[in-house]
């Protein structure tokens, strides 16, 4: 999930951050609680009271931070709050992630001091940076950034610099984010939107900051490019030539020459030329010099781009070796080999330009012929398998689909980051097919269709021609027609036909240091929908975050949550009941019922495999 903070309209302060990522679902309780034993480890603070509650802000409802603070005035050192920060974070059970992300912030925020003051970062005196507010947004956006699962921020500009717009501490815990600067708002379907409040309220604009979640809806690329255009006529054709040449040595993006007609029906020739601002000036230059134009019209534009990914390919043609570039376009399956490669190739090998062409997009192809379906242990394993014996050669494919929980979404991305290799996600709705809606036995079939379709025709346009999953022969023993309908579309599964079980798949996985080793498996989020009960977006986000929220109370790792009829039915796997005390209960049924569930049930059985094809038949 992308998490994208917008400071444009007031600025950004800590508790702003903190309040607008509560506002988006944060548990604000949880926070209120760990921040509160937090500052009780600060020599001379304690809080008195905290609370989030709604507040509105020039007319816009947002979260506000109301709290009390008794705190005795007293310098204090980088290194007394470093060490506070580190404490609380170990005391409080933050990830990994989260104390990185704490330690980073007041890491930055003493060292900007110390800069300021000229001493030394453990010994420079903090003054009001230092007080246990600045504790309470620090480790509170930790711990609401650990409790919304987002990924590092996007930033937009911005700001009305009417007063103080951005605090030390908002300045700090930004720059540990480590965010890419975005000139543009991303394409995304936003999941949910949070407005934290800040305490000043002005005369004409809302003191709120922003923030806004999403998943990317396309694989696309956004930057600003100036644009140079001017009317010439009355050069020769070899002067535009040479304009166009001498332009796109000194750094244009892209030149082109269209004829047109002026008034009076004069013949002209339009220069359009596209470049960045760093080199805009210099082309301006050159294109009057070279021109003689008398005037250049300039503008900045914003421009959108498919998502590509460079790469080289070593081929052989009448037994000489080349190297030749080529770019993939998004998760199209497109790809287009350099021309100047093509050209320089050509003309060694003495071969039209046509033929070669042809030649290198064949062995480019074979480059790209093998992906594997990346999720669990067993595709992973493939994957780690095909990346072995191929190297660059090979890629791991990903659908992300409305039944694909971010869980296991995030948990290929991170196998395929371990492994190394390619990672590609396509996204796309079963939704959208009537026939899985309806949930008939039949349901994985009609899922499954969906996806043999959509690598079928990656398949055609050349980009693979292997496709492998991660099927093993222990899938066999349950219901599954999916397989049949992958089978349709030719997509092999080398588990299964090298005699590969569970164990097995585990144990090789394990000798391979494969972090998903014993990852427990799952399903798509639809098998937790019993036959016969349509599917629907609202009871698929219900299950997934039941299935969160099951796991953070319990810590159990195989978790199940039925949606039957709106009733939850909670299946925890058979080791793992004993987490269920009857506080967890409670708590349990408190967080499904005000995610749209109307009662939960526990199952005293547990989980097993296939038990959704027993309960629905």
């Amino acid at each position: 999930m992308t998490l994208i903070i917008d400071p444009q309209v007031a600025g950004i302060a800590g508790d702003m951050l903190l309040c607008s990522l509560v506002d988006m679902g944060a548990d604000g309780s949880r926070i209120a609680r760990g921040v509160t034993k937090a500052v009780s480890i600060m020599d001379g603070s304690a809080i008195g009271s905290i609370e989030f509650a709604g507040v509105t802000r020039c007319g816009v409802r947002a979260t506000g931070l109301l709290l009390d603070i008794q705190e005795e005035a007293e310098p204090r050192t980088g290194a007394q709050l470093r060490s506070w920060i580190a404490q609380a974070s170990g005391e409080l059970g933050l990830s990994p992630a989260a104390s990185s992300f704490a330690l980073a912030s007041v890491g930055a925020l003493i060292s900007a001091e110390a800069r300021i003051h000229g001493q030394d970062p453990d010994s420079v005196h903090l003054h009001e940076t230092a007080g246990a507010d600045t504790v309470v947004d620090i480790l509170g956006t930790a711990m609401a950034l650990e409790d919304l699962h987002l990924e590092p921020a996007s930033p937009s500009p911005g700001g009305q610099a009417r007063a103080e717009m951005t605090t030390p501490t908002g300045a700090s815990m930004l720059a540990s984010l480590r965010p890419a600067y975005l000139e543009h708002y991303p394409t995304v379907q936003v999941d949910r939107v949070g407005y934290g409040a800040g305490t000043m309220e002005f005369d004409g604009f809302a003191n709120v900051l922003k923030v806004v979640a999403g998943r990317r809806a396309t694989e696309t690329i956004q930057d600003t490019v100036h644009i140079l255009e001017t009317n010439v006529d009355d050069v020769s054709g070899e002067l535009l030539g040479v304009t166009v040449e001498r332009l796109m040595e000194a750094g244009a993006r892209d030149v082109t020459v269209v004829p047109g007609l002026t008034k009076k029906g004069r013949p002209t020739n339009v220069i359009t030329v596209i470049c960045d601002h760093a080199s805009a000036d210099l082309l301006l230059g050159l294109l009057m010099e070279e021109t003689g134009t008398l005037g250049v019209r300039v503008r900045t534009s914003r421009r959108v781009l498919s998502a590509r990914q460079a790469g080289t390919a070593d081929i052989s043609i009448d037994g000489q070796g080349f190297t030749a570039r080529y770019q993939v376009h998004g998760s199209s399956g497109r790809f287009k080999a350099e021309s100047d490669d093509i050209r320089r190739v050509s003309s060694a090998t003495g071969r039209s330009f046509g033929t070669t062409e042809e030649l290198i997009r064949a062995q480019i192809r074979k480059i790209l012929d093998e992906r594997a379906v990346s999720g669990g242990v067993d595709s992973a394993l493939v994957a780690y398998a095909a990346h072995a014996a191929l190297g660059s050669d090979s890629a791991a494919l990903t659908a992300d689909y409305k039944t694909l929980s971010q869980d296991e979404l995030d948990s290929a991305r991170q196998v395929c980051s371990q492994i190394g290799i390619q990672h590609t996600v396509i996204s796309y709705s079963e939704l959208d097919d009537e026939g899985f809606v309806a949930n008939d036995r039949d349901r994985c079939f009609h899922c499954r269709t969906q996806l043999g379709r959509r690598l079928q025709q990656f398949a055609t346009e050349g980009l693979f021609q292997i496709v492998v999953d991660g099927t093993n022969l222990d899938d066999l023993g349950d219901f599954r027609p999916g397989i049949e309908a992958l089978r349709g579309y030719h997509v092999r599964s080398p588990l299964l036909e090298t005699g590969f079980a569970k164990s097995d798949v585990r144990a090789a996985a394990m000798e391979a240091g494969l972090a998903v080793h014993d990852r427990p498996s799952n399903s798509c989020l639809a098998s937790r929908i019993p036959w016969g009960q349509r599917v629907t977006a609202g009871s698929l986000e219900r299950i997934e975050l039941g299935e969160d929220a099951v796991k953070r109370i319990t810590g159990a790792r195989t978790v199940r949550v039925r949606d039957i009829g709106g009733t939850a039915r909670i299946e925890l796997g058979a080791d793992e009941l004993a987490l269920l005390s009857q506080d967890a209960k409670l708590e349990i049924s408190r967080r499904l019922k005000s995610t749209g569930f109307s009662s939960v049930e526990f199952d005293p059985e547990g989980y097993r495999q296939g038990k959704a094809n027993v309960m629905s038949g």
